[in-house]
């Protein structure tokens, strides 16, 4: 688990906790990924005190030899393995990063590599009309009308509506007397 996965899905929780007009209370223990939560509306965060997730946290109190000699067991009912011992399966991803501390040149490299996939994939943006986004609008509109939307819905539409208006009416040319002499 890094910092920016563990924010990443917090993040996410908090919007659908939004979206379900819910608040709720998130228990964490005291690891270090858990340090720097995002801004948070529909969920409040409360630690564990310190040197206690083994109390508050019963499968930590299991033992590692325990739980290995347990599950070593039923690893050794199972069909051969092909030349897989017990141990190798479960540290497997044992040398795998999942947390750490990077330095400042790894920051920088990190938000330089990724500013350039930034730019590689940005493209311009279509053209669209004052008529498509009319006609965009209005099918948004019916769409409101056919499912169960909030009024804050109906509210954003006509606000679109309303710029979309007032863009056709500043686009409009004011005519000067000389063009009701031409042909």
């Amino acid at each position: 688990m890094t910092t920016e996965l563990f924010n990443e899905w917090l993040f996410s929780l908090n919007e659908d906790m939004k979206k379900q007009e819910r608040k709720i209370l998130l228990f964490l223990d005291n690891c270090t990924v858990h340090n720097n939560p995002p801004p948070l509306i529909n969920i409040e965060l409360q630690f564990f005190p310190p040197n206690t997730t083994s109390k508050l946290q019963p499968l930590d109190q299991e033992t590692e030899n325990d739980q290995l000699n347990i599950e070593s067991i039923q690893w050794n009912s199972l069909p051969t393995q092909e030349n897989v011992s017990f141990t190798d399966y479960v540290n497997v991803d044992e040398d795998v990063a999942v947390w750490g501390v990077l330095s400042d040149a790894e920051i920088l490299e990190n938000t330089l590599s990724i500013d350039e996939d930034n730019e590689d994939d940005t493209s311009p943006l279509p053209l669209v009309t004052l008529k498509e986004a009319s006609s965009s609008l209005e099918k948004l509109r019916h769409f409101s009308l056919q499912s169960e939307v909030t009024v804050e819905v109906f509210d954003a539409l006509f606000t679109k509506e309303n710029t979309i208006e007032k863009m056709k009416l500043n686009s409009i040319k004011q005519k000067t007397i000389t063009d009701f002499f031409k042909k």
